[in-house]
């Protein structure tokens, strides 16, 4: 039996897209520099999931008592020291923003002129993820929205995704190394990717009614249920 979740009305919708709209800068317009100490800031920590944002804490916590270990032996500095703690959090703040966040969705909201990697290099660059993942039994899901689901993508078009993990433990934690993988990937291959992973439906039914996820992965009951004229897009070309 499939569980019904509320929606967000029109009129939210209509007022987060305007929010969004009014961040991201416009081609050939004006830089949006704000949008770089904002998303340092919060990195979209508030938006995630209860996994993923246990996984970001921790990711924060031991990185900086690494440091400040660290840092206090190499400069022969008190642990006691505030400032061997604010600059080791600092810097793990910082690395956190470039490798396990959504760094090149940032940059192509902030800078008008800046491109995704086209419409080839984006193919591969999906096909090669529904590859690395298939067998990954943690994470049941790989979803696009966005501009791809709408048919509307195109040379500034970030890749709107999410990941749906399996219930239990283990799988959280498999899913939360495997998600920062692909950030890191996604990083390298200059994709501007805005992914982040779901406990259950009720996160995915956060976005637009008019957003139909395209699967690259669907092998749970839960995504049939709530899903069930999306099927499984073997190999991803862009028709757009």
């Amino acid at each position: 039996m499939s569980v019904t979740y509320a929606k967000k009305s029109d009129n939210q919708f209509s007022r987060e897209l305007s929010r969004k709209e009014k961040r991201k800068a416009l081609a050939d317009g004006k830089a949006k520099l704000w949008n770089i100490p904002r998303g340092w800031a919060h990195q979209g920590f508030f938006y995630l999931d209860k996994t993923q944002r246990t996984g970001r804490i921790i990711f924060e916590i031991v990185p900086t008592i690494i440091f400040s270990l660290l840092i206090s032996r190499a400069a022969n500095i008190s642990l006691y020291n505030i400032w061997l703690w604010t600059t080791s959090l600092f810097v793990t703040h910082t690395l956190n923003w470039i490798f396990n966040c959504n760094w090149w969705a940032g940059m192509l909201f902030t800078f008008p002129n800046l491109r995704n990697p086209g419409e080839k290099a984006t193919c591969h660059y999906l096909n090669a993820m529904a590859e690395r993942l298939k067998n990954i039994e943690a994470v049941s899901g790989i979803m696009i929205f966005g501009s791809v689901s709408r048919k509307q993508w195109h040379e500034r078009s970030d890749l709107d995704m999410r990941l749906l993990r399996r219930k239990g433990f283990w799988n959280g934690i498999i899913a939360n190394i495997i998600l920062f993988r692909e950030k890191v990937i996604a990083l390298f291959y200059r994709q501007p990717l805005d992914i982040y992973l779901a406990d259950d439906i009720k996160f995915l039914k956060k976005m637009r009614d008019d957003e139909k996820p395209v699967f690259l992965k669907k092998n749970d009951t839960r995504l049939d249920e709530n899903y069930p004229n999306n099927g499984k897009v073997e190999i991803i070309t862009f028709s757009i």
